[in-house]
């Protein structure tokens, strides 16, 4: 039973039968305001400016009709209820009447049904304001989501993929397909294969095989591919970022977005020839300090050994003062093979670029093939190890290949690492 006042229009030409509607709602346990009309002026007028719960409408009126009031209650707004209370009407325009917008009818003489009348009547007005709000709400989302998807310089989409047949679809796809790649969203909502033959063949062995990983784990879904143009015959990089929507037991759908990273593959690119720029100036730097250092060592132990031999000269008359000199000359000797192996750019390989095979050539002349690789700190930063993910390290390994390319280095190189346990 509402508890707060309920205003109540009545449309009735007969004063008692209004008095008589007002006793018998008080008897039910209404607490109502009720306000009687006659005629079509007088109901604008009440309607206008003055909030109303529900319209009581008589079927007969002399000045007024029930088919008027309904069309005027129409005009004023959909969700005030309309309850028909008539002593007479036929069944024909008991239906007509429902029909029109009535909420119910109820015959005069049966007053006891108006209380539960007035109640649901009202609720359902109630859900049905409701319902409209929410539907407004819903198409002025879906007017904004439209806009932003075809105003996007990207494609949003729903993805459905068949971990029984690898086969998927595109349920949904914006507008941005026409713009990326000249095809309509109806054509690929169709079939998705105008979008994979837009894919490098490799690529789209790629694509479904990064579908069937995330399918399988049930995970969000990454992807990045290279497409060409059909009207320039550009190659562009794209990326998938697509977050899981639904696993059931045959099919796995997720709602992403596939948008253009060309610009982006292209400041890598540079970064990365930048790089190795600065890592091959860095390294002729310190290929230029190893030599004069080479040079200015050398020159130091060259004086030393002359000085030397020339003191051996000068003593060969005192045996134990000899035996020392010849200790020194040993020691000079080692000085010299640790600064040929720690400096020198032919023996020693630290000013030398990573990776490279080198003769490394030992103090009796002797030489053997040797590697200088990369410190074992080279996997962690790379690699991307303390991440904790399978695309970090590929993607840092990618970056690491193509370091290695523009350097034009010839050989291909294997990862290998290893962890000690004490």
């Amino acid at each position: 039973m509402p508890q707060s006042p309920i205003r109540i229009l009545v449309v009735e030409d007969s004063e008692s039968d209004f008095d008589l509607l007002s006793l018998r709602l008080a008897h039910q346990g209404f607490h109502a305001d009720l306000e009687r009309v006659e005629t079509e002026a007088e109901m604008r007028a009440a309607l206008t400016g003055t909030h109303w719960d529900l319209v009581i409408s008589d079927h007969k009126l002399p000045r007024f009709s029930l088919s008027g009031a309904l069309r005027v209650l129409k005009e004023h707004g959909p969700e005030i209820p309309l309850i028909v209370v008539s002593g007479a009407i036929g069944e024909e325009a008991a239906v007509d009447a429902m029909l029109g917008g009535a909420d119910d009818f109820i015959m005069k003489g049966n007053l006891s049904r108006l209380a539960p009348a007035i109640t649901r009547s009202i609720n359902a007005a109630h859900t049905r304001r409701a319902q409209r709000l929410a539907e407004a709400a819903l198409r002025e989302r879906d007017s904004t989501l439209h806009s932003l998807a075809a105003n996007l310089p990207a494609m949003m989409l729903r993805l459905d993929y068949d971990r029984q047949t690898g086969d998927f679809g595109l349920p949904y796809a914006g507008e941005g397909s026409q713009r990326m790649f000249g095809v309509g969203p109806e054509v690929l909502r169709e079939d998705p294969a105008p979008l994979l033959d837009a894919l490098a063949a490799e690529d789209r062995t790629a694509l479904f095989a990064r579908i069937a990983e995330a399918a399988a784990a049930g995970t969000d879904l990454t992807f990045q591919g290279r497409t060409v143009s059909t009207g320039d015959a550009t190659q562009r990089w794209v990326q998938l970022s697509a977050t899981l929507l639904e696993r059931n037991e045959t099919h796995t759908l997720w709602d992403g977005i596939l948008y253009e990273i060309t610009d982006l593959k292209h400041a890598e690119r540079e970064i990365r020839e930048l790089t190795a720029h600065l890592e091959g100036a860095k390294e002729a730097e310190r290929a230029a300090v190893a030599r004069e250092i080479h040079d200015d060592i050398g020159a130091l132990f060259f004086g030393l050994k002359v000085d030397l031999a020339w003191l051996k000269k000068r003593l060969a008359h005192e045996p134990s003062m000899l035996e020392r000199l010849e200790s020194m000359v040993g020691l000079l000797d080692s000085g010299v093979q640790m600064v040929q192996m720690g400096i020198n750019v032919h023996f020693g390989g630290f000013p030398l670029q990573r990776p490279l095979f080198f003769k490394w050539v030992g103090p009796d002349g002797r030489s053997i093939i040797a590697f200088n690789g990369e410190h074992y700190g080279m996997f962690q930063r790379y690699a991307r190890s303390d991440e904790n993910s399978m695309d970090a390290m590929a993607a840092g390994l990618q970056a690491y290949e193509a370091k290695l390319a523009v350097q034009e280095y010839p050989h291909d190189f294997a990862v290998l690492s290893l962890t000690h346990y004490s």
